[in-house]
């Protein structure tokens, strides 16, 4: 079922309307818990979800990749008009939160995904990420800025997944 939502198989709503918005972001970040937390079969079984119907899952999320992406940069770039000259941490946090809510975690969790179907082993899926990037236009850096830049937001109390991030990032796609 989730995988069907995902797809937006059987979903009447707009793809811009916030209900919809709101549920992607739980689909998108249900499938970045799947990724993480799931061992053996269960996460062969994630794996082979993205693999099936010629890697139409993968596109999806590179789509969902574009989609967030766009909408965070101009929140990024009309709240930067807006800021003063001199930062401050208030001003700073709340950006970062303003962009959390124009859809900045919704791409987060898209991009750990990527980072993460990269991990798992799949020597095809990896090539296909990579293609499916340059087909898309997708730098491999605006996927490394996004999760480096959740990284950072981690509290102190989630090094472990820090540093899995940081070191599985080195076996994203390169030959863009």
């Amino acid at each position: 079922v989730i995988f069907s939502l995902f797809m937006r198989r059987g979903v009447k709503e707009s793809i811009n309307s916030p209900k919809w918005r709101e549920d992607e972001e739980y689909i998108v970040s249900i499938l970045q818990s799947l990724c993480r937390y799931c061992t053996g079969t269960a996460l062969a079984r994630v794996l082979n979800k993205f693999c099936e119907n010629r890697f139409e899952k993968l596109e999806r999320l590179l789509e969902i990749h574009t989609m967030y992406f766009e909408s965070d940069k101009s929140v990024h770039s009309m709240k930067e008009l807006d800021k003063e000259l001199d930062v401050d941490e208030k001003i700073e946090d709340q950006l970062y939160l303003d962009r959390c809510e124009a859809g900045l975690f919704t791409l987060q969790q898209a991009d750990i995904v990527v980072v993460r179907l990269c991990n798992m082993g799949n020597r095809q899926v990896v090539e296909m990420i990579g293609e499916l990037l340059g087909i898309k236009g997708v730098p491999v850096t605006d996927i490394s800025l996004t999760v480096r830049e959740y990284c950072e937001h981690l509290a102190d109390t989630a090094s472990k997944e820090k540093g899995e991030l940081i070191k599985f990032m080195k076996n994203l796609p390169t030959g863009q």
